[in-house]
């Protein structure tokens, strides 16, 4: 079960109650801890790797303008 939700608890998407019964397994049983660290390795070497680029400002036009319609689109 635990090892199912590593990323959530990572992402910080669970409930409280949840996290703190993650948190208190990971805390007991070295295979969930290993694989909590291996993914939090992962994350720290792809946010490296990416750098803090942005998106160009008219790919970020478009899509706000398509969500914009598909908003009016579903209020129509």
């Amino acid at each position: 079960m635990v090892l199912a939700h590593v990323q959530e608890f990572l992402d910080n998407e669970l409930d409280s109650a949840t996290e703190d019964a993650i948190r208190a397994h990971i805390a007991i049983c070295e295979p969930c801890l290993d694989q909590a660290e291996v993914w939090t390795a992962v994350r720290t070497l792809v946010k490296r790797a990416c750098g803090p680029t942005e998106a160009p400002a008219t790919l970020v036009s478009r899509i706000t303008m398509r969500v914009s319609s598909l908003r009016i689109e579903r209020l129509g």
